[in-house]
């Protein structure tokens, strides 16, 4: 038998149980949420059809990056003689790169260089071809502009393949002033 004096302390009990219940519940409907927006971000939707491609921030193989630099054609446009090498070892030494896979062969890929403050040049963004107007570019540009907005950077440069400019400008980008005009020089 309960005394009156204990059903306070017994209700006081119960009080806090649902609070840490309610609390564990709200904190495993969270992580839940994250885990799921995270795996449903990186889920793609072309043409009513689910295409789950996987993004990783771990730099290609070798081959991998290769096979994509040729395919996607981005390597004939190159000024200046570079060896495989030393383009895969640029990717290496960027800033920040991004790729997606389809299952385990590299599909698409960008890359940043950058001073990590305030400005980033986007370089050799690159899809398969076969893999083209799907939306693969957009995505790399997007990651690429979200680790720039993470880190604070709000100039962000890019040099345009033939042809692409149109796409650039559909994604926020804008040619620079005539009179304000880029510059390059090839040793």
């Amino acid at each position: 038998m309960i005394r009156r004096g204990n059903s306070s302390f017994i209700l006081l009990q119960w009080k806090e149980f649902r609070n840490i219940f309610l609390n564990t519940i709200e904190f495993l409907f969270n992580m839940l949420y994250k885990y799921m927006y995270r795996y449903i971000e990186n889920m793609i939707y072309i043409e009513g059809e689910r295409m789950n491609y996987t993004y990783s921030t771990k730099l290609p193989s070798f081959e991998q990056f290769v096979q994509l630099h040729e395919a996607s054609g981005l390597i004939k446009s190159k000024k200046g003689t570079y060896t495989r090498e030393q383009l895969y070892q640029a990717a290496e030494n960027s800033w920040f790169h991004i790729s997606i896979y389809d299952q385990e062969r590299l599909i698409a890929f960008g890359r940043m260089i950058s001073d990590g403050v305030y400005q980033a040049l986007i370089c050799d963004v690159m899809v398969d071809p076969t893999y083209q107007n799907q939306g693969l570019g957009k995505q790399i540009i997007e990651q690429l502009l979200k680790k720039c907005q993470e880190s604070g950077i709000q100039s962000i440069q890019l040099f345009s393949a033939k042809g692409k400019q149109n796409f650039y400008k559909k994604l926020g980008f804008e040619e620079r002033e005539l009179d304000a005009p880029g510059m390059s020089l090839i040793l």
